[in-house]
């Protein structure tokens, strides 16, 4: 029996969705680690070199993950 074409797209948003969904977990992973490792530098409190670009570097992932947020609440709404 054919698909139909509404079933062959079915198939293919639900493909979407399963990488849309590993992309955001691989990436979700990924700032974590960078926050924890930069965390842990600006830990010293000091000002530093590496102490300032490990702030730096914060301040970026947390930006990242508003943009994160965001599409993670377009693809997968409540």
């Amino acid at each position: 029996m054919t698909p139909t074409l509404a079933a062959v797209r079915e198939d293919a948003g639900g493909r979407q969705r399963q990488l849309v969904r590993g992309y955001l977990h691989k990436t979700s992973n990924s700032l974590c680690g960078i926050k924890g490792y930069a965390s842990l530098i600006a830990a010293a409190g000091d000002d530093r070199p590496a102490t300032v670009w490990a702030r730096k570097i914060l301040d970026e992932v947390e930006q990242l993950e508003l943009i994160y947020r965001s599409v993670q609440e377009i693809a997968f709404p409540k």
